[in-house]
């Protein structure tokens, strides 16, 4: 397809509309009339986030205390923000939320400077090597979630991208090899730059990003472009 995601979902929307004994939407884009399989979609991804909190558990190791979520459309990133939220958020031991998203499909991004009750969309020139973050649209289910409760909302360039591909493949001392998609792991690219680089020790010290901190990361995808990769 010639269309961007935004626009391919809704053409899928579209086409089932005027069928609807054939065809049946599975989308983690809701729309007013349209929550219920997002919702269950969002259920599954909360699942992840249940199953990190139960091996952390289970090999004793330390609770994150900051997680970087790449975003797309906002329903794998605010189901995990939401899971974090009921879990601990009582116990005042809520990690900090960064959402990641490519610079040129950041709605989340642009949501947040808003500093508005209200979602903002991007429109235009959304590539990125990052495929499966550019999305222009965020779900309003996820993206409420994410506009209450991350910290700190975050813009990527393709070389993030590029340098976690290559940290995660390329690993040191007994750490084991990662094959990581151009979308899947580029919270470990983030972290990288934001802990190594001098000119982000405003931001480390404001996140509280320090020896002490421990980082999740969730690599959401393989290799999905082998000649890239």
């Amino acid at each position: 397809t010639k269309l961007n995601y935004d626009e391919t979902v809704q053409h899928a929307f579209d086409v089932a509309a005027k069928d609807t004994d054939r065809y049946v939407i599975i989308q983690d884009v809701d729309t007013d009339d349209y929550q219920q399989i997002p919702l269950y979609i969002m259920r599954g991804y909360a699942q992840i986030a249940k199953e990190v909190v139960q091996q952390l558990n289970d090999n004793s190791y330390n609770m994150p205390t900051h997680v970087v979520l790449q975003v797309g459309v906002g329903a794998f990133a605010s189901s995990i923000c939401a899971y974090f939220q009921n879990f601990f958020g009582a116990s005042g031991k809520m990690p900090k939320i960064i959402t990641l998203e490519p610079m040129k499909a950041a709605p989340m991004y642009a949501t947040a400077r808003c500093n508005e009750d209200e979602l903002k969309s991007v429109g235009g020139d959304l590539d990125s090597m990052m495929a499966g973050l550019a999305c222009g649209v965020l779900t309003k289910i996820g993206g409420y979630i994410l506009n209450d409760f991350a910290t700190a909302y975050v813009r990527a360039q393709d070389f993030i991208s590029k340098d976690a591909i290559r940290i995660l493949a390329n690993p040191m001392g007994g750490d084991r090899k990662i094959l990581s998609g151009e979308s899947g792991g580029v919270g470990v690219g983030l972290m990288f730059h934001v802990m190594t680089k001098e000119k982000y020790r405003d931001f480390r010290k404001r996140m509280q990003l320090n020896q002490d901190s421990t980082v999740l990361v969730i690599n959401t995808e393989g290799i999905t472009d082998p000649v890239n990769w």
